[in-house]
């Protein structure tokens, strides 16, 4: 799904232009391989401020397990990158150092992560009978690089995780479906629950690119602030706030263990167990063993996800956030 989509500037010289003419390529890839995807949100030319800092990022991709940030990098001959790590290309068959683009990246990931976490409450539901707040923690932040596809990628002597960083463009849409390792059909997404990564409910997801357009839309307003009054974004986005309030995500709305014995239809003498298929209770009265899985209790979707706490086992719901307890071991 296209979040924020690509728009044409007008170029004040030759290398903007080749700039925008790249960014836009990849937007196109993107777009042709997620426009329909419904677990997958793109974001281009976002722009974001937080704590006097400011940052424009190419592309990004928010998906159940984290993000991804691309930046789209012009280059018509040759780049290279040597072992140390630093980038050089050619130019009318000139050699010079550039700096590094995936450097770039990485700080304005920095920026985003401090921005969400610093929002965390106005994004992402909380837990544990609606006490303990949801954080950013343990998602997954990937950088790449794409590189125009006329242009020649020296990578023998560069880092591996650098040279694994950099794409061209036709294929860029390739790795990042190679990165978020999604379910691709309906017997990958029942194995899914498996999966040991953090993940984003679908009502996170929605409230972070919510969180994310608004902070675009102001971080612009700021900066045709700078360009009226002459000022650097950096002074104004210390004097001016920027008021974000997506709507919390629904949280646990109930404290009551709701499995019971599908044989007995006991509540007690159950014992939350992990198996083969998933977790599972133990009926110590009959013997049998019944499976947590259910259907959530706000929305009815089937795409529930259980997840243990010490004693406790949780159910989320994927498609509305709502989690709730749904088993206590004594």
């Amino acid at each position: 799904m296209i979040v924020k989509d690509k728009k044409d500037i007008e170029a004040s010289n030759q290398f903007e232009a080749a700039g925008n003419r790249q960014e836009k390529s990849i937007a196109f890839y993107l777009r042709r391989a997620f426009k329909m995807h419904e677990e997958v949100f793109v974001f281009h030319d976002l722009n974001i401020t937080y704590g006097g800092e400011f940052a424009q990022i190419d592309h990004l991709i928010l998906y159940r397990y984290g993000f991804i940030i691309i930046e789209s990098k012009s280059i018509s001959g040759e780049v290279k990158v040597n072992a140390e790590g630093e980038w050089s290309r050619s130019y009318q068959g000139k050699w010079k150092g550039i700096s590094s683009p995936l450097k770039q990246v990485e700080l304005q990931a920095d920026l985003l992560k401090k921005l969400l976490d610093a929002n965390a409450k106005n994004i992402l539901g909380k837990i544990l009978f609606n006490t303990l707040q949801c954080r950013f923690g343990g998602r997954r932040w990937d950088f790449l690089c794409a590189i125009s596809s006329s242009s020649i990628i020296s990578r023998e002597n560069a880092p591996k995780d650098i040279a694994d960083k950099m794409v061209k463009s036709e294929f860029v849409s390739e790795k990042v479906i190679e990165i978020m390792n999604l379910p691709k059909n309906i017997i990958e997404k029942a194995k899914s629950v498996m999966d040991e990564r953090a993940a984003f409910p679908a009502g996170e997801l929605s409230n972070i690119c919510k969180f994310l357009l608004a902070v675009d839309k102001k971080t612009l307003e700021l900066k045709a602030v700078k360009e009226q009054n002459n000022q650097s974004i950096r002074e104004v986005a210390q004097v001016v706030d920027v008021p974000l309030q997506p709507e919390p995500v629904g949280s646990a709305t109930s404290p009551t263990a709701s499995i019971r014995c599908k044989q007995c239809v006991t509540k007690s003498q159950l014992e939350g167990k992990w198996g083969k298929y998933g977790y599972y209770v133990h009926c110590e009265q009959c013997g049998t063993n019944t499976s947590m899985k259910t259907h959530c209790s706000s929305c009815e979707s089937g795409n529930v996800r259980i997840r243990k706490s010490g004693a406790e086992f949780f159910a989320r719901c994927e498609d509305c956030g709502v989690e709730v307890l749904v088993h206590r071991n004594v």
